[in-house]
């Protein structure tokens, strides 16, 4: 055999060789490849975790905004700045009343109250009603501001006000001034649209 050529001090080196070279490949194409993969495993094990902290921190996080939220629409509630009536009809006759009594407590004269079909402004529905009225410049200035400043809040728009013209003295003939206004205006209110 061609072994026989080699010494036995040349045999082991060939075997070492050899056994080097197996051991190379074993782990050249088994154990570095299982290394690798362990080594991105590891990474993305790591990111996953990283991700779990923060939804961890966001889920911790959720009962707090979630309180905040129902004590902003408690808040809003107690402030009254929106009808509380359950029904459309209801929170238009609700400020109807509201209207003829304002009217009423400032000496004036409500000729009618029609109401504008209801708009959808986002989460509110605004309810609207057209008013007219008569009245002195003072009980003009006291029902503009007791409306205004009355809650829930209603908002005066549309607002056109005329004067009456004056009326001739048969004494001295002058033109003596009318302390009368005629007013046309849509007053609204609004209500928060309930969330489903």
């Amino acid at each position: 055999m061609q072994m026989d050529r080699f010494n036995p001090q040349q045999k082991r080196g060939i075997a070492l060789a050899l056994l080097f070279l197996v051991l190379f490949i074993l782990f050249s194409g088994v154990f570095f490849p299982l290394i690798n993969q362990y080594e991105e495993k590891k990474l993305a094990i790591q990111k996953l975790e990283h991700r779990l902290e923060s939804y961890a921190t966001i889920i911790e996080s959720r009962n707090t905004i979630i309180q905040q939220v129902s004590t902003l629409k408690e808040s809003i509630k107690s402030s009254a700045i929106f009808n509380t009536q359950n029904s459309i009809p209801l929170a238009a006759a609700d400020m109807q009343q509201r209207i003829k009594n304002a009217v009423a407590n400032a000496g004036g004269e409500l000729s009618s109250t029609q109401n504008n079909p209801q708009k959808e402004m986002g989460r509110l529905l605004k309810i609207s009603i057209n008013v007219r009225f008569s009245g002195s410049m003072r009980a003009l200035q006291t029902i503009l501001f007791e409306l205004e400043s009355a809650k829930p809040f209603m908002l005066i728009d549309k607002i056109k006000i005329l004067g009456m013209s004056g009326s001739r003295n048969v004494n001295t003939g002058k033109i003596e001034p009318v302390d009368k206004v005629y007013v046309s205006a849509d007053i609204a209110s609004f209500i928060p649209i309930p969330t489903p």
